[in-house]
């Protein structure tokens, strides 16, 4: 009877809704959209979706935020030793920065691409960019006209994608925890706000979010279903 008691309280009501809500919509959006559009080429890891923004932009956005949060991650490591790595906060954190450096290296090598296949003598510049956002929305790829390998993601390209969807979701569900639930309620002699944790606990959620808005990757539902996962994990 007290074991029915305890599943009969709200606060189980309303866990069970954060979890099942987020994941049954994340699902079907997945279903919808893989139903829909094709899968990611590997120009989609290093070209920016705005049409007319150069793709050294992102490669320069990306190292910034790489040397930022290496910066950051030293910092809090010399003042508050290794231990902070027994934190889950720190974990994300560094996941966050190996995406950024992933994906550095992958803009290096997607500028070099742009260059050879740029044509600067007839002052389209990012003639292949708008090539491949047409062939996309068409949905059909001239084999005739392009190379396999343009069509086939490699190994870096996986796991660039595998590391932003997975380090996506354990930001939203870290920052979330932490700004809305941990701060409020326990802030006081113990525990003092410091503009250092307060960035460790923001700033990867900013980069991930102004990468979201400048990169081709896929962004929306896997978070959810990730964030989903790292709660079922805890």
């Amino acid at each position: 009877m007290e074991d029915l008691d305890y599943w009969l309280q709200w606060q189980v009501l309303v866990c069970a809704v954060i979890i099942v809500l987020p994941t049954a919509i994340a699902i079907a959006i997945g279903l919808l959209r893989k139903r829909s559009t094709a899968g990611p080429k590997p120009v989609d890891m290093w070209s920016p979706c705005w049409r007319y923004l150069h793709p050294r932009w992102l490669l320069f956005y990306r190292a910034f935020a790489f040397v930022t949060m290496a910066f950051l991650l030293y910092q809090t490591v010399a003042a508050f030793g290794f231990f902070v790595f027994f934190f889950y906060t720190q974990w994300t954190f560094a996941l966050v920065m190996i995406y950024f450096a992933l994906s550095t290296i992958v803009s290096i090598r997607g500028c070099k691409i742009h260059a050879r296949k740029s044509t600067p003598q007839t002052g389209e510049g990012d003639k292949f960019l708008k090539k491949d956002a047409q062939e996309t929305n068409n949905g059909t790829t001239s084999k005739s006209n392009s190379d396999p390998d343009d069509d086939q993601l490699g190994f870096l390209e996986n796991l660039l994608q595998m590391v932003y969807h997975a380090c996506a979701g354990a930001v939203i569900l870290t920052d979330v925890v932490f700004w809305g639930l941990l701060l409020p309620f326990m802030s006081g002699e113990n525990f003092q706000l410091t503009l250092l944790i307060g960035c460790m606990h923001s700033v990867n959620a900013v980069f991930l979010i102004l990468e979201s808005a400048l990169n081709r990757l896929v962004s929306f539902p896997y978070p959810l279903i990730t964030a989903e996962l790292h709660t079922l994990g805890f």
